[in-house]
């Protein structure tokens, strides 16, 4: 499945990626936000979930926001860099771009992808914008899979049931993650 953010985003400036708080890198606080909502929802229907992303400044923010987590949910759900999780499998793998990896070559990006997707065994969900989505590698993978519309709570940082776009209704649950397969090619 593809979420596109700028459908859900109440602000504009919630899909743009930001330089990392510590270190270097990039981060996206909405769609690290939106990724553990997801996961935490997979988590509690008892699937292994591994949230993937290129950079290691989001991995922190991941990090940080799933030990917030009760312990038993955050068992069932990892986060890494793509490099670093070439041999890892689990149920659902979301991946969140943060910015698309727009200066990256297309063969690495290709390989990156290819890691990413390869470690799914039920579920692909990829996270990614508007602009993410029409660069030459991410549009051609977002037009294989469906898009889908979030049907899970996400929560700010408070822990307090955030409000995305009026167009979505939040916490209306459909069957993403159900018994079928997600990531299956239109």
């Amino acid at each position: 499945s593809c979420i596109i953010l700028d459908e859900i985003a109440c602000k504009p400036e919630d899909v743009c990626a930001k330089k990392a708080a510590t270190g270097i890198g990039c981060e996206r606080n909405f769609s690290a936000r939106i990724a553990v909502g997801l996961a935490l929802a997979a988590s509690e229907k008892g699937q292994e979930v591994l949230i993937l992303t290129p950079y290691r400044a989001q991995v922190r923010l991941l990090r940080k926001k799933i030990r917030a987590l009760d312990p038993a949910s955050k068992k069932r759900i990892s986060v890494g860099t793509i490099h670093r999780h070439q041999g890892a499998e689990r149920d659902v793998v979301i991946l969140d771009t943060v910015k698309g990896a727009i200066s990256w070559s297309a063969p690495e990006i290709g390989m990156l992808l290819n890691v990413a997707i390869s470690r799914a065994r039920k579920h692909f969900i990829l996270l990614a914008s508007h602009a993410e989505r029409n660069t030459p590698i991410l549009g051609r993978l977002a037009g294989l899979i469906r898009v889908a519309t979030l049907d899970v709570p996400i929560y700010d940082d408070n822990g307090q049931q955030e409000m995305l776009a009026p167009a979505v209704p939040v916490g209306l649950r459909t069957s993403l993650f159900g018994d079928a397969p997600a990531a299956v090619s239109g």
